[in-house]
């Protein structure tokens, strides 16, 4: 099985992030419904590697499965 993350461009300017699972031949897609902001600030930032850290962990439980 493998897993990616992937990214979703919004008009808004934010990203929303799935995960792009491969297993059996077979595609699915899992929305997470984590989005990030646009980098304006430091906190912003912040905000987003936190969002990002947990989507890796999310992603990493679903590929031992």
């Amino acid at each position: 099985m493998g897993v990616s993350i992937r990214e979703n461009l919004k008009e808004s300017g934010t990203r929303s992030l799935f995960l792009d699972i491969f297993h059996d031949r077979k595609r699915y897609l899992e929305y997470l419904g984590l989005h990030l902001k646009k980098a304006r600030t430091a906190e912003d930032r912040y905000f987003n590697k936190e969002t990002n850290r947990f989507a890796e962990k999310l992603s990493a439980e679903k590929d031992l499965h």
